[in-house]
């Protein structure tokens, strides 16, 4: 497989992951829209895009290992990059949960 087709398949993940959290949850679809359960089976179905995502990721990794294109720094500094963008979402998020969240958010990490 090479990259354009792992693209392919990301963008075909993505597409299922989006289905699934648009439709797949009826109690966050107001009742105007009205959501056939064979529709919501579908969407929920469509969360097979995680393992998608972790076997092309896996795979693509794994490729690199091999052409000897991974140095310790390159994985130094592919983590530091994947936690520095992680923190930041979170930090904004986080804000959002508690005031906008509900009780819910609050009782996590209260308890």
């Amino acid at each position: 497989m090479d990259k354009y087709q792992s693209k392919l398949l990301k963008v075909f993940a993505i597409m299922l992951m989006v289905f699934h959290h648009c439709f797949a949850f009826p109690d966050r679809i107001s009742n105007t829209f009205v959501v056939s359960t064979s529709i919501q089976k579908l969407a929920e179905g469509c969360r097979l895009c995680v393992p998608i995502f972790i076997i092309i990721s896996g795979y693509g990794f794994g490729r690199k290992i091999l052409n000897d294109k991974i140095s310790w720094k390159y994985s130094l500094v592919k983590t530091v990059q994947f936690y520095s963008f992680y923190w930041f979402i979170m930090i904004i998020t986080l804000p959002y949960g508690f005031i906008g969240g509900g009780v819910q958010t609050r009782r996590f990490f209260v308890s």
